[in-house]
């Protein structure tokens, strides 16, 4: 092999080494793939005033398909390769 040609080869892995060294050192990243059971869990709370009778509608991107929706309608939109999660119901007066 020519020498250039390890030259390079020698500074690319340094390149990729520093990388994933800045990455665990500096950014907290593992070094090594933890888990994969839980990708995402994402937890919206939200108290949204509206006038009772008044149709709602709250739209959340989600990364995941389970679901829990409440006292609202949930349904899961798909529009490409974006996906979003439409809440929607009747606006209720509250105590």
């Amino acid at each position: 092999m020519k020498r250039p040609a390890v030259l390079l080869a020698v500074l690319l892995l340094l390149i990729c080494a520093s990388l994933l060294g800045y990455r665990v050192l500096f950014l907290d990243y593992p070094a090594l793939p933890g888990s994969t059971a839980l990708a995402w869990n994402l937890t919206i709370q939200a108290l949204v005033k509206g006038e009772p009778g008044k149709d709602i509608r709250i739209e959340v991107a989600l990364p995941e398909e389970r679901i829990e929706s409440g006292l609202l309608t949930f349904e899961l939109v798909r529009e490409g390769w974006r996906r979003s999660g439409v809440w929607s119901g009747t606006a209720s007066k509250t105590p």
